[in-house]
């Protein structure tokens, strides 16, 4: 008795169930990334091949020119 109790519980709670998981998923992510781009700001590259190179003087005059990292520009 208790276990198909416990079914039908568990089926009429799933559909509420998996939305909240996800959405404490997709928190968790957007928290990690957040706390991550923060971090490495600030941190030079290590340049070492010349694709990294290009790639970093391009990145550095994008910011000059008032670029972000989000990729907006102001004006």
């Amino acid at each position: 008795m208790k276990r198909k109790l416990k079914r039908k519980l568990l089926l009429v709670l799933l559909p509420y169930l998996v939305p909240v998981l996800v959405i404490f998923l997709f928190v968790l992510m957007l928290f990690g990334v957040v706390i991550s781009d923060d971090s490495s700001s600030n941190v030079a590259a290590n340049v070492s091949d010349p694709q990294t190179q290009t790639a970093q003087i391009i990145w550095d005059r994008a910011l000059k020119e008032g670029g972000t990292k989000e990729g907006q520009r102001h004006f």
